[in-house]
């Protein structure tokens, strides 16, 4: 889909409703902007859900018996801190 939108002069922009409902956009979510030459590209960050904190830990080759909850809490801790980071850099902009 191509279509065109007019930025306002307070750097606003509405995107088309039919692009928001596709791609899950909804109120707050955090749109990453990346330009790639001429282009400026918006990609939808959605925060893992507790399914994929999981997989990822059992791709880092799962908690050990004794170690299950300290594990989760310092990986969920580490995310934490790069969403924190994330946040603190777009609200600079």
């Amino acid at each position: 889909m191509t279509t065109t939108v007019k930025v306002a002069s307070n750097g606003v922009m509405v995107l088309p409703d039919a692009v928001r409902k596709r791609r899950g956009i909804k109120p707050g979510t955090e749109l990453r902007v990346t330009e790639a030459g001429e282009s400026i590209l918006l990609t939808p960050v959605h925060s893992p859900t507790e399914a994929e904190l999981t997989a990822v830990i059992e791709a880092a080759g799962g908690p050990g018996s004794a170690e299950t909850v300290k594990s989760r809490k310092q990986v969920e801790n580490a995310i934490e801190r790069v969403r924190a980071r994330a946040r603190k850099a777009s609200s600079r902009r």
